[in-house]
């Protein structure tokens, strides 16, 4: 009985992948399409499926499962989480207002006067900016998180897409349709609605007017208040102003984290090696980070220079440990000065110039492993592992 309700999971998890990744391939036959014709060829039946599998339900369990992680700690490669918790909510207005936009669009028949016109493809457009930065942010933490990125926001943004274009060719088709005259017995008459004779004086008919590609600047630049307003709403539940980009930075190891590898990771809280730990932060070009490690149940960036000097301490440690205690005693000292404060580490280029500082020591702790130590990359290269 266990193996056959095993059986039928795994039976329906495949189900659901094999169809996720069918949406996900009709969608890109629908962009090409698209592409070719400069119409969204759907299927009536199948594309509103489509777009709510792909627009709601798939994003909906991604916030859901963001708002139940429980790791925040730096580079916890398994279940850490994508976005703020505390400010997650900025984010999931936001896109569900741009969501409703592009469900009112498509499933309008005529084209809406023009500020309310301009209003739904500011929001559409909102849309596809906020996930394309989403799509960024999930660059980081384990390797499926990329995957999450490229099928959960590419698609939306296709979706987007299309539909702008699409509300912009309902719009001048409407609006401006070809001129052409006609006669009335003996007087020339155009047959365009007034708007195109005279609405040319209305800025927002000239904006609406114009190629899609010229317009969504402006457009980008007018969805800054709106969002602004919308932030300034969220006050009211506990958001702050900035609440929408802390969403994003306030994170570990993603594509916009703030927190990641220079502070969260290798602060020098309940570490040995403060001033190499330090170090490793720096930036990525200069200290060249290898893997990640584990200490203290927290994991950190390693590069080369951190664990040299954790292999050099633990050669010391097994040669001569009293020497080793007298050294510890003294280095916690430094260790207890760098607590005091540690914002200045947050500073990527105060750790990459330690990270220089410390290079003699550096040379040092190498020539001594090689000279006393009969296989020293094995001892360096176990350095923070989890069998260490």
């Amino acid at each position: 009985m266990t193996a056959l309700i095993i059986f039928c999971m795994l039976l329906i998890v495949v189900l659901l992948i094999a169809g996720f990744l069918s949406a996900q391939l009709y969608v890109l036959i629908r962009f090409l399409g698209f592409l070719i014709t400069g119409k969204d060829t759907n299927s009536k039946n199948l594309a509103p499926f489509v777009d709510f599998v792909l627009m709601v339900a798939f994003p909906l369990v991604a916030f859901a499962a963001n708002v139940s992680g429980d790791q925040t700690e730096c580079c916890a490669m398994g279940n850490v989480l994508t976005f703020a918790r505390d400010h997650l909510l900025s984010v999931f207005i936001l896109y569900f207002l741009t969501v409703t936009a592009y469900y009112f669009s498509k499933n309008r028949e005529h084209s809406l006067p023009p500020i309310p016109e301009a209003m739904t493809n500011i929001g559409m457009l909102a849309g596809t900016i906020l996930c394309g930065v989403i799509f960024y942010q999930y660059f980081g933490g384990n390797d499926l998180k990329p995957l999450l990125g490229v099928f959960g926001c590419i698609p939306i943004i296709i979706l987007f897409i299309m539909e702008l274009y699409r509300s912009h060719q309902r719009f001048m088709d409407e609006r401006f349709p070809p001129r052409t005259e006609v006669m009335v017995g003996d007087v020339e008459r155009s047959d365009q609605p007034l708007a195109y004779q005279h609405g040319w004086d209305d800025i927002v008919y000239q904006l609406m007017a114009r190629p899609l590609l010229l317009k969504t600047p402006v457009l980008t630049v007018l969805a800054l208040p709106v969002v602004i307003c919308l932030q300034t709403a969220l006050l009211l539940f506990g958001q702050r102003p900035d609440s929408l980009i802390l969403a994003f930075t306030q994170t570990y190891c993603h594509g916009l984290s703030e927190l990641g590898e220079q502070y969260g990771c290798n602060s020098p809280a309940g570490t040995d090696h403060y001033l190499c730990s330090v170090a490793a932060g720096g930036h990525r070009s200069i200290v060249k980070p290898i893997r990640m490690g584990k200490r203290h149940g927290h994991r950190i960036i390693c590069n080369r220079q951190l664990l040299v000097a954790n292999a050099f301490e633990e050669l010391i440690e097994d040669r001569f440990p009293k020497a080793h205690r007298l050294i510890r005693r003294n280095y916690d000292r430094v260790g207890d000065f760098i607590h005091k404060d540690y914002t200045p580490y947050e500073n990527k280029y105060l750790c990459d110039l330690i990270y220089l500082l410390m290079k003699p020591a550096d040379w040092c702790f190498r020539i001594v492993l090689y000279t006393f130590d009969r296989r020293p990359e094995d001892r360096i290269a176990r350095q923070y592992t989890e069998t260490q």
